[in-house]
């Protein structure tokens, strides 16, 4: 984390700098119910999660934490651009993330590109999960 991101997001980054990767995590937890960060973009690289789960301490692509918010139950990710490494990040999310369990109840995938191999790659995720009660593909 630079140190503008830590002063950005915990107000000093003397402070930051000091804090553990559990402290820093625990402080990244603020009660969020709802995040819509449409029109973003969520990886720009390729993710290979079983080159990943291989290694012995990864470095998990950090929306992998949002999914693992407890508070969190709506997330936006219309108009996104998803690529098919986008799509298998978001399956990968939903169902098998190492991170933590999905606690997200409200999908919104809507105005993506996601064709039927991108369905294909979703559907199993979907069906593992057992928090999420809506998603719009629209």
């Amino acid at each position: 984390m630079s140190d503008h991101a830590a002063e950005m997001w915990y107000g000093d980054k003397k402070i930051a700098k000091e804090m553990t990767k559990e402290q820093l995590e625990n402080k990244f937890e603020f009660g969020l119910e709802y995040l819509n960060i449409g029109s973003s973009i969520l990886t720009g690289n390729s993710f290979k999660h079983k080159d990943l789960a291989k290694r012995k301490d990864p470095q998990w692509p950090i929306v992998m934490n949002l999914f693992t918010m407890p508070s969190l139950r709506i997330l936006n990710l219309s108009v996104c651009n998803m690529t098919k490494n986008d799509v298998e990040l978001l399956a990968y999310c939903l169902h098998e993330n190492p991170v933590g369990k999905s606690h997200v109840r409200v999908l919104n995938l809507s105005r993506n590109k996601i064709l039927k191999e991108g369905v294909k790659i979703l559907a199993p995720a979907l069906e593992g999960n057992k928090s999420v009660e809506v998603v719009d593909l629209s």
